[in-house]
């Protein structure tokens, strides 16, 4: 089972999650495996994806995972509500791992979050992704966000 990203508005991007395929090219890791601590080059990404580059944080990245929530069993919250709970969650998230609250931060969040389609297959988890972003545009960073405090 793999997660696809589908990319839409929150902050920087907010990126979804759909049931499709399992495999993942050469230096591609699929978004199920994505864990709190992995370094994304994911800023071109659109649409829906199944997999993303998984680099070490030691080398240029886009984005940072700082985050997994799990969202309760049940049926499909519907979209409104995983956004919202994506958006709370990470926002509360990101001042433990950046050192401010997001508001005063120049780091922005966003997540990767289960779509209708993921959510049937199991799916409940949120990732909470943080990036520098410049004029809408993600820099590449070099080393873990952990604690920069700005």
């Amino acid at each position: 089972m793999r997660r696809a990203l589908a990319v839409g508005a929150l902050l920087l991007t907010l990126s979804g999650c759909a049931v499709v395929g399992d495999a993942a090219g050469p230096g591609e890791t699929i978004v199920f495996e994505i864990t709190a601590g992995d370094c994304l080059n994911d800023a071109a990404e659109t649409g829906e994806v199944s997999t993303v580059a998984v680099v070490d944080c030691a080398k240029p990245h886009d984005s940072e995972v700082y985050a997994a929530i799990v969202m309760a069993d049940g049926d499909y919250p519907g979209d409104e509500q995983v956004l919202t709970q994506a958006n709370d969650g990470c926002r509360a998230e990101f001042e433990r791992f950046i050192g401010v609250p997001a508001a005063e931060s120049r780091y922005m969040f966003n997540a990767l979050y289960p779509t209708e389609g993921s959510w049937n297959g199991g799916d409940r988890e949120i990732l909470c992704r943080v990036a520098l972003v410049t004029d809408g545009m993600a820099e590449k960073v070099t080393g873990s966000l952990k604690g920069v405090a700005s």
